[in-house]
């Protein structure tokens, strides 16, 4: 009898091993070398590396986006558009400007500025979902009536492929009630 509990007693956390062991799912890990570091640098000021997250559009890739939500990025009259970069994984190749919108501020028909990009740190927030990537930017200003009043309501921009949407759900005006901007970008 005493032989029998003692086979029982054993069996009880192995039967919970093999359980447990056959209900894991397959999961992925990146290893981050301390001892080689891959080390990205870009405009200075730009506050580049302020977000940072890994990007797998497919499984022969892997980059890591970087947001530098004070860059300026173009010759237009928006300063400090703010940016976000893909930068090869464990490579010496540059790192690359994503682009994501690439216009100046919208005016009404009256032409009085309707929304204000300059400081609005696009890029402050990166995140990726295969072959997603959400880009925000939180400082962004909207204006319904004008230069006068400006509303802080934040934009983001989903990326996937050459295809760009841009999401305001607390801007009015031109916005749908979903939030989704009536407006489609195509990059080349």
């Amino acid at each position: 009898m005493e032989q029998q509990r003692t086979l029982c007693w054993l069996r009880t956390p192995i039967a919970v091993l093999l359980l447990l062991l056959s209900r894991t799912e397959r999961c992925d890990a990146f290893n981050l070398d301390a001892e080689k570091p891959s080390v990205y640098s870009g405009p200075p000021g730009s506050y580049f590396g302020f977000s940072v997250d890994f990007f797998k559009p497919d499984d022969r890739q892997l980059n890591v986006l970087i947001g530098a939500p004070k860059a300026n990025t173009s010759a237009s009259a928006v300063v400090e558009r703010g940016a976000v970069y893909s930068c090869p994984w464990q490579s010496s190749a540059a790192c690359r400007q994503i682009p994501f919108d690439t216009t100046d501020d919208r005016t009404n028909p009256e032409g009085l500025q309707m929304e204000f990009k300059s400081n609005q740190w696009f890029g402050a927030t990166v995140r990726s979902d295969g072959e997603h990537i959400l880009a925000c930017a939180p400082l962004y200003q909207w204006s319904t009536f004008g230069y006068v009043e400006r509303e802080p309501v934040g934009t983001c921009f989903i990326k996937k492929g050459g295809t760009i949407v841009e999401y305001s759900p607390c801007r009015s005006g031109t916005a749908s009630s979903a939030g989704f901007l009536n407006v489609l970008h195509r990059v080349n």
